[in-house]
């Protein structure tokens, strides 16, 4: 069995963030590096290098608490590169869980100090590293140090044969003027060093694709590849998606068989046994379900029947199956739709924007936009909790479909700042701002690209009507929030505003449009096209895509509040006739499965100590009305969103929940159904 060459991802850190360069230059925030990392991790890469791009130039010393946070995240061997000077820092850096130091500047400014790295620790643990520039003349390269700002006047062979003499065990070897292109490896200079030493040769700078992987062995005699802007760049507009080829994709470049080690999963903790639930008829309490769906007194904070007994939710639904027809007539609304949709834009790139989380829904969005003859670009708002499954899931479907993707990543350390602040309201709306984000980037790319159009993925067959209550969210209310609980300014979150609100909606005209309303949509019957076709992957559960959002739904709602957000789609889908009323009862009897590793992730990523974390979430419990927000604003403006509402400019579940006043009491949570809250997680020993 033949060993593939190694893939190496290489991330560039900058003040602790991860970042990307074009030629050494321009560096461009892309998320964070822990959340990469994970992501790595589940993709059983090979290695990882970090490289701190402004340790060297800035004279400063490895920050070895950050390499160690990010070393106690990895799966995977990592080497670290960037500011050292020293044997003493080296050792430092092993004891983070480093296995490799990688040395550019130090090594030439300082020739003893790799005798003496490779006599102490190793020449396995010692890797030279060498950033090339062509010279003007085209004749030959040039080393530089410094992150590239300070030639050497050396030739990259002559520097590679010092530095093997010196007793590196590797040499990684940029081409600056390829790097952050993704237009190939500089192949001759490739070889010019691999001829010249008996040491592997890691190539880096410039992979773009598997392909360009496979010629850097092949025809440029490297040992081993490392990619930069291939593994977390998509598509020709550089939209930012955290990703990694399969192993089946490496074994086809190389021609070879993976022997890859598995990374042994967490299984969630057992559920709690569960207590029978009540009869939907009205019980000796007084508490009363509907007899349609799972919606009750017990479960809903704002709920009413009519003479039959069925909710105020099922009537709604009802009303929404008469309004918007479906089958064959639908399918012809779609087809003028469509057909309108082409004839304004044409000229333009694309005719709309659909809002993607790799999620089921917007997966099928894209589909059915192609099948309806448009262009769609593809919109990813990045809160840097993204899965692997999730951009796996992005990857493949606008790989296979030909799309372009725009994504917007915000700062990860002001994200976690957002999401402690949302947690210390002590209200149920922690997860608003990655919804209120989505919607906002998606007008922002409307903007930008000239769309007017915006396909949305949500189908009230299958997710139903989000109780009034449950959960709010609003620009002011946010900003509101974050004023009174945040610790860092509010920068680069993509926060809505009630002008800018109405200015896409009235100015810009932006139309939101929801296609599956007008069909017999299945999810099970989706999920398995999906798949067979696209080899898209199902995530667990719905919004489970993301790693916050599957912390919220199986962690935060249940056991804070006592809600359980199956309860949306379960009852959708008992009220559409695709699951049986006894089967969702028996399903929503057993409490939400949640993985304790992953709530162990979301405490210490956001700071807090075991004894912080049970603070919070046991705070006096608040809702939207105890902050300022919009919500006063909205109802005032009613008559106006009940137009805007008609001109399919808002949702008309925008209507319905945010510009009527709330007339239920405030909303204090729920007693689960399973009879007792999901058990908090005891920290590690």
């Amino acid at each position: 069995m033949t060993m593939r060459p190694r893939v190496i991802p290489a991330l560039l850190l900058a003040d602790g963030a991860l970042v990307k360069t074009v030629r050494f230059a321009d560096p461009a925030y892309v998320g964070d590096p822990s959340n990469a990392i994970r992501i790595f991790n589940d993709k059983e890469v090979d290695e990882l290098a970090l490289l701190d791009i402004q340790a060297s130039r800035r004279g400063t010393p490895p920050d070895t608490t950050l390499i160690e946070r990010l070393c106690g995240e990895c799966f995977m061997p990592v080497a670290y590169g960037g500011g050292i000077t020293s044997v003493a820092q080296m050792r430092d850096i092993f004891r983070c869980g480093v296995e490799k130091v990688i040395l550019n500047t130090a090594a030439v400014e300082s020739p003893t100090l790799v005798r003496e790295a490779s006599e102490r620790f190793g020449s396995q643990a010692v890797v030279g590293a060498i950033d090339a520039r062509r010279r003007p003349s085209a004749d030959g390269w040039e080393a530089f140090l410094r992150n590239g700002t300070r030639g050497t006047g050396l030739e990259p062979a002559a520097l590679a044969e010092q530095l093997c003499a010196a007793g590196v065990g590797e040499i990684l070897l940029t081409a600056i003027d390829r790097e952050g292109t993704m237009a190939g490896f500089d192949l001759d200079l490739m070889r010019s060093v691999t001829t010249r030493v008996g040491v592997p040769v890691i190539a880096h700078g410039g992979a773009g694709d598997v392909d360009d992987l496979r010629r850097a062995v092949t025809e440029g005699g490297a040992s081993a590849c490392a990619a930069g802007s291939m593994v977390v760049y998509f598509g020709r507009r550089r939209g930012v998606l955290i990703n990694f080829p399969s192993p089946a994709e490496l074994d086809r470049a190389f021609g070879t068989v993976a022997t890859s080690h598995p990374v042994p999963s967490i299984q969630p903790a057992e559920a709690p046994a569960a207590v029978a639930c009540a009869s939907h008829a009205e019980d000796a309490t007084g508490r009363r379900e509907c007899v349609r769906c799972l919606y009750g007194t017990h479960n809903v904070p704002v709920i009413s029947f009519d003479e039959r007994g069925v909710c105020n939710y099922c009537q709604t639904l009802d009303q929404l199956e008469r309004e918007y027809p479906r089958g064959d007539e639908g399918w012809r609304i779609l087809e003028r739709l469509a057909e309108r949709i082409r004839r304004e834009m044409r000229g333009k790139p694309y005719d709309i924007a659909v809002g993607v989380s790799g999620g089921c829904d917007s997966s099928y969005m894209l589909v059915l936009a192609k099948q309806l003859g448009l262009r769609p670009l593809a919109v990813h708002f990045d809160n840097t909790w993204n899965s692997k499954i999730a951009v796996e899931n992005i990857q493949c479907m606008l790989r296979k479909l030909d799309i372009d993707l725009y994504t917007y990543v915000v700062d990860n350390d002001e994200y976690d700042d957002i999401y402690r602040a949302m947690l210390a309201s002590g209200t149920p709306d922690v997860e608003s701002p990655t919804d209120l984000g989505l919607a906002s980037v998606l007008n922002m790319a409307c903007e930008k690209h000239g769309i007017r159009y915006i396909f949305e993925g949500h189908s009230y067959r299958t997710e139903g009507i989000c109780p009034l209550g449950w959960l709010y969210m609003d620009g002011r209310y946010i900003a509101q929030v974050h004023r009174r609980f945040g610790r860092q300014p509010m920068r680069t979150f993509p926060n809505m505003p009630l002008h800018r609100f109405l200015w896409w909606t009235i100015g810009r005209r932006l139309m939101k449009i929801r296609p599956l309303y007008h069909l017999d949509y299945r999810k099970e019957e989706t999920k398995a096209m999906l798949a067979r076709d696209f080899g898209w992957q199902w995530y667990g559960g719905h919004h489970l895509e993301n790693r916050f959002t599957a912390f919220f739904h199986t962690y935060f709602w249940p056991r804070r509040w006592g809600i359980d957000g199956r309860l949306l789609g379960h009852c959708a889908l008992v009220w559409s006739g695709q699951m049986e009323r006894a089967t969702a009862l028996a399903e929503i009897e057993r409490p939400p499965a949640y993985d304790p590793a992953l709530i162990e992730h979301v405490r210490q990523r956001l700071g807090y100590t075991p004894a912080e974390w049970e603070g919070v979430m046991t705070l006096p419990k608040r809702t939207y009305l105890d902050y300022p927000s919009y919500k006063r604003i909205f109802e005032w403006l009613r008559p106006v969103f009940w137009a805007l509402y008609r001109a399919q400019r808002v949702p008309k579940s925008f209507y319905l929940k945010y510009c009527h006043p709330y007339k239920g009491k405030p909303f204090t949570g729920h007693q689960p159904v399973w009879g007792q809250p999901v058990p908090k997680i005891e920290p590690p020993c």
